[in-house]
């Protein structure tokens, strides 16, 4: 076929190939560039472009591109300050999965709709990959991107089916059901807290036991059991704990094979221990608190509750005991712990314009209420983890608490579990507690964006915000200070943790 559009070269394999030699490979972003601005034009005009034209100049460029990504890869752990690198990288990978895509909409014949799902789900991975080792946020097309290619492989019943002779990059993961568990196992890993060697290690351990990950029945439980929410827009974070009421569009699968191996002492991974004690529940840690002593706690729960908690309660880095519940002789038998107590104005109030027109929102926001509760800490063998039970309080897998007891010292912690069975009106969690001073900042000319700031001695600062589309490198104004986020931590639905430097505003 002839190029009607804005391609260098024509749509045939000689064409392709005069193009390609011509790439100058000691240019890498050259060259990248290049490759991304015709997997740019393919993808506007693919629907102008007939099938077989477009199958073959997708599978000459797939080997390139993949070729390509291994050389912007090393180029990003060498110079992770080159952000241009990284975000080229991510572009021509999910443009690539993007046309495999494509292709396996249009053609009928199964083997090619099995290899071209394949392909798009490992490339996909691969898309994963580069957005952990540059500590940014996974594009929620991506996400989106993976639940089409799941539906339809679904639909089709292909999941489990071999791909005919694949390229030597893909033959590791022969079928789509492989390449798709070796990316719910690798974000269910939270790559983005480990190093960078540690990703690649933790990426290849992942390619070399997906086997080992099984999908389930909604009828059949086997703990633990994960769900990905595949109907899941935002893309914040759709892989979690099975819930009591499953989401509109759902994947359950589970991991018990994999840590059986663990367990026998067949598998191991550099870095990544604290994976293994989330996917067993914690069940050693929690056995490891059996002769320790509880100590107790005030607590609030969640990201808005927290930051409203260090506005109103704390002053120049201490808790303000006028307001606050005192935590002594704090025990779980009669819990002084009781809703804010606020004064009410006596006589008619006062009217003004804003009432009536309406006006600023910022100071129009919404009052909240600070809940607090109670909490018991017990220490296990992990130095910052503990089991607890929680009153009055009820704590979200993957939210943030603040906390003091009797020193009134605040610190601030993350639920990673939610026990699945609760006892009355007490509920069992393990936790993570961060070490460092926390404070609140506010965002300039905004006092309804806010975000809580965690100074750690030895590990830096970082930054607690509010989920939305934030990127790495970006500087974000507060009244105290400018602050630098350096590289993404950790992302929920409700915050996004980053690691950040810091400059006095």
């Amino acid at each position: 076929m002839s190029n009607p559009f804005s391609l260098p070269f024509e749509l045939n394999n000689k064409s392709i190939s005069a193009w390609l030699s011509q790439l100058k490979s000691s240019d890498i972003l050259l060259t990248s560039n290049q490759i991304y601005s015709v997997l740019s034009v393919l993808q506007k005009e693919q629907g102008n472009i007939d099938t077989v034209s477009f199958s073959i100049v997708v599978m000459r460029l797939t080997p390139v591109v993949i070729y390509l990504s291994g050389f912007l890869e090393q180029a990003i752990i060498k110079t992770p300050e080159q952000r241009k690198i990284s975000k080229v990288s991510v572009r021509i990978l999910r443009h690539l999965a993007f046309l495999h895509l494509c292709l396996a909409k249009r053609l009928s014949q199964q083997e090619q709709r099995v290899l071209h799902l394949n392909y798009a789900l490992q490339i996909i991975g691969l898309v994963f990959k580069q957005y952990a080792l540059s500590y940014e946020r996974p594009s929620a097309t991506l996400w989106e991107f993976m639940g089409e290619c799941y539906v339809l492989a679904l639909s089709d019943r292909i999941l489990d089916i071999p791909v005919e002779e694949p390229l030597a990059e893909f033959r590791a993961l022969s079928t789509i059901a492989l390449a798709l568990k070796r990316v719910l196992l690798f974000w269910l890993a939270k790559p983005h807290a480990l190093s960078q060697q540690d990703i690649n290690t933790l990426f290849e351990f992942c390619t070399l036991n997906s086997r080992l990950v099984n999908f389930a029945q909604s009828n059949v439980r086997v703990e633990p059991e994960f769900c990905w929410d595949y109907g899941d827009v935002e893309g914040f974070q759709p892989l979690f704990f099975r819930p009591k009421t499953l989401p509109e569009k759902y994947l359950l699968f589970h991991v018990a094979d994999l840590l059986s191996s663990v367990q026998a002492k067949k598998l191991s991974i550099q870095g990544a221990d604290d994976l293994f004690e989330y996917l067993s529940h914690y069940q050693e840690l929690i056995e490891s608190t059996k002769f320790s002593l509880p100590r107790p706690f005030v607590a609030v729960s969640g990201f808005v509750q927290g930051v409203e908690f260090l506005a109103k309660h704390v002053r120049h880095g201490e808790i303000s005991m006028l307001n606050s519940p005192s935590p002594k002789n704090l025990n779980f038998a009669s819990l002084d712990l009781v809703k804010e107590k606020v004064k009410k104005k006596k006589g008619m109030e006062r009217t003004n314009s804003t009432d009536i027109w309406g006006g600023d929102e910022e100071k129009k926001a919404v009052r909240i209420d600070v809940l607090f509760g109670a909490l018991k800490l017990v220490k296990t063998t992990h130095e910052h983890f503990f089991a607890t039970e929680a009153m009055q309080v009820n704590l979200l897998e993957s939210d943030v608490f603040i906390a003091y007891g009797a020193d009134l010292k605040i610190f601030l912690g993350v639920c990673r579990l939610v026990a699945r069975e609760q006892r009355g009106k007490i509920q069992r969690s393990m936790v993570q507690v961060f070490e460092g001073r926390v404070s609140l900042l506010t965002q300039v000319h905004s006092v309804t964006k806010r975000a809580a700031f965690l100074l750690q001695n030895e590990a830096g600062c970082e930054l607690f915000l509010s989920s939305g589309k934030n990127t790495v490198g970006s500087v974000v104004k507060f009244d105290q200070a400018e602050v630098t986020l350096d590289r993404l931590v950790e992302l929920t639905p409700s915050y996004m943790r980053y690691a950040v430097s810091v400059s006095e505003s």
